[in-house]
């Protein structure tokens, strides 16, 4: 009910908060500063409350910026939460890391496994995308509440897929070669569209990456990201998300994992080194105007 509050990290991964809705439960937002890509632990200790916190959403790396929350943050949110709240770590990208090593809570805290939720999936790193299975790891009095959930949704999980989930799990090569794709992607955004007007924000694990819009928008009429991504696809051929799924409605979101993903990139730069492109829709503000 809407005693219940449930912390979820803005920007943010648009199910978290439907699943919390669905729920009954209130939402309450943390910051992720998009430039540090660092957790705002000021605005964590504001939404926090001992008293209505149920559960705190980590989600690392994250959708849509490619952060990673560090050991140390991780500490301090287990500090502030302080048992009075569960943690739920949805660590499905966790063997897509461009950089560092990853580092689990159950690792790093295991004498908090009491309040601890683990969520992983093989849809990404092990790219099982349409099979949709996955696994949780939760503490004792919470595992029959969610088989009754599982029960009258899912019911059971194709054996086949579990045999595949068992056989992916022996396997480190090709995880480590996709990560190193991903990697390459990422950073090939960043070269190419650092100093267009929108700014990527380079990502540290994940397949994802931001574009920081708003003063691009500003200048050229668009009200929103929808409008922006609606005119990149019309002029360019190129589907990028926009940012009103996530918590950032001026900026888009864009996936690695298309082998024509550079080609994308570079209609991008094309797109927005043109000055007052020819053909560009109106935004309805500017029509209306």
């Amino acid at each position: 009910g809407p005693q219940y509050e449930i912390m979820i990290p803005r920007p943010y991964y648009a199910l978290y908060m439907y699943c919390a809705t669905l729920a009954g439960a209130t939402v309450k937002f943390y910051d992720i500063d998009i430039d540090s890509k660092r957790v705002d632990m000021d605005s964590f200790r504001r939404s926090f409350s001992p008293e209505r916190t149920s559960l705190v959403v980590i989600n690392s790396p994250g959708n849509p910026i490619g952060n990673i929350v560090t050991p140390d943050e991780m500490r301090e949110i287990y500090d502030i939460v302080d048992g009075n709240a569960y943690i739920l770590n949805d660590e499905i990208y966790n063997n897509v890391m461009f950089y560092d090593e990853f580092h689990s809570s159950l690792a790093l805290f295991p004498e908090r496994r009491d309040m601890t939720i683990v969520t992983n999936s093989f849809s990404k790193g092990y790219r099982m995308y349409t099979k949709r299975v996955g696994f949780a790891i939760l503490p004792e009095e919470l595992q029959a509440n969610l088989r009754v959930i599982q029960q009258h949704t899912l019911l059971c999980t194709d054996p086949c897929y579990q045999h595949g989930m068992i056989t992916a799990l022996a396997d480190e090569e090709s995880p480590a070669h996709l990560t190193s794709v991903y990697r390459s992607r990422a950073e090939y955004t960043t070269e190419r569209l650092q100093g267009t007007g929108c700014e990527p924000i380079a990502a540290e694990g994940g397949f994802y990456a931001l574009l920081r819009c708003e003063a691009w928008n500003a200048d050229h009429g668009f009200a929103s990201s929808k409008e922006l991504a609606r005119d990149i696809l019309q002029r360019v051929h190129v589907a990028v998300v926009p940012g009103t799924d996530f918590g950032v409605p001026h900026d888009l979101r864009l996936a690695f994992c298309n082998d024509r993903y550079n080609d994308g990139i570079d209609r991008l730069r094309e797109y927005f080194t043109s000055s007052n492109p020819d053909g560009r829709l109106m935004s309805a503000a500017v029509a209306e105007a």
